[in-house]
């Protein structure tokens, strides 16, 4: 049975981060692979047990102190077999970055699956998944009804969504039942990738209106049929442009394409850094690098920047150091975004490679923060 429970236990990352090492997100991946072989076959045969609930002190504690603000959950194995181990940003893109190099870190230990973002379950799985409600009622997945309306426009799916005991919870769960069960069916990314609009109501049931254990293979007949292709959010680069420009960092960008627009919108409207760090206590940073714009000569701008970020990118990757996501152009400088896992020895490796490109004295390397 699935209860409200299990959806505290897993967002339970709360209090702050102590000062001890490992202090970088790379020092703490590092750790956290260290510890999870030496207990991985207790941790199995306890879930064989079916006493995976003795696990969440033990696993919290070590998430607080090593993936702080990470979500996680134990599950099956792929394709059924074994167990997993997922964690998450929960949707957020700067931190499904985190959950991406943890599980792209993951060493093999037999009977276990690392996944970094919340996977569906099968469909006959969710037949019998439920959310209690109260002592006698929940709110189960196979009577829980979604209206699907495809958005030709945008390529994802409206839902208009309702279960009869929703009325018996405060309105303010209501998404969180519904997103808890629609990650369930469609997986984290599936849901963000599928669901477009979303209204929570009672409906009458007609030729459109599925219930959530359904959903999962109604969606993918309906994106088959009509020939819809998307990549997973954090495959995904948005463009955006400035209509004008303004005196402060980033503020002359005049276009640019990045995977996490929401971040860059922010700090645009934040004149050029960002109020709230989406990192902190995470031991990784969002950055970019400032080039100069006579570096570009007019029509070779975009093979140029290209050049440069595959460069900065294959010496981050190289070294499990970080990720680029990005750039822009402006009309006095180019920028190149990036996630840096490893403190400064993440920014001496960015140095090193624009040293190399003869490009130390043309950049600066700036913290969204």
């Amino acid at each position: 049975m699935l209860s409200f429970q299990r959806a505290f236990k897993i967002t339970m990352g709360s209090g702050r981060m102590s000062s001890e090492e490992p202090t970088t997100f790379k020092e703490r991946v590092a750790e956290f692979w260290k510890w999870y072989p030496t207990v991985a076959d207790r941790f199995y045969k306890t879930i064989e047990e079916n006493q995976c609930g003795d696990l969440v002190g033990e696993v919290g504690s070590q998430m607080n102190r090593l993936l702080y603000d990470m979500a996680w959950v134990f599950g099956p194995g792929e394709n059924g077999e074994g167990h997993s181990l997922t964690v998450s940003g929960e949707g957020i893109v700067v931190k499904q970055l985190l959950a991406k190099y943890w599980a792209e870190c993951a060493p093999r230990i037999p009977g276990w699956t690392f996944y970094g973002s919340r996977q569906p379950s099968p469909p006959d799985k969710l037949v019998d998944m439920q959310i209690s409600v109260s002592d006698e009622d929940s709110v189960d997945a196979c009577s829980f009804m979604i209206q699907v309306t495809p958005n030709d426009e945008v390529h994802d799916f409206d839902i208009v969504a309702w279960h009869e005991n929703l009325q018996m919870v405060p309105e303010e769960h209501h998404n969180q039942i519904l997103f808890l069960l629609l990650d369930e069916a469609l997986g984290e990314f599936g849901t963000s990738m599928w669901i477009g609009e979303i209204e929570i109501r009672p409906i009458t049931p007609e030729e459109s209106t599925v219930t959530i254990d359904e959903l999962g293979p109604y969606i993918a007949e309906r994106v088959a049929t009509l020939a819809w292709e998307k990549l997973p959010p954090l495959d995904e680069y948005a463009v955006y442009k400035l209509p004008e420009q303004a005196d402060f960092p980033r503020g002359d960008t005049v276009v640019g394409i990045s995977c996490i627009p929401d971040a860059i919108y922010e700090l645009l409207e934040s004149n050029g850094t960002l109020i709230e760090d989406l990192l902190e206590d995470t031991g990784a940073e969002l950055v970019y690098v400032q080039l100069d714009g006579e570096l570009f000569e007019s029509g070779s701008e975009s093979d140029k920047r290209g050049e440069i970020e595959d460069a900065l990118e294959e010496c981050l990757l190289k070294n499990q150091s970080g990720y680029t996501l990005g750039g822009a152009f402006g009309t006095k400088h180019s920028y190149i975004d990036m996630i840096l896992f490893d403190g400064d020895n993440s920014r001496k490796l960015v140095k090193q490679a624009l040293t190399e490109m003869n490009l130390a004295h043309r950049s600066r390397l700036v913290s969204f923060c």
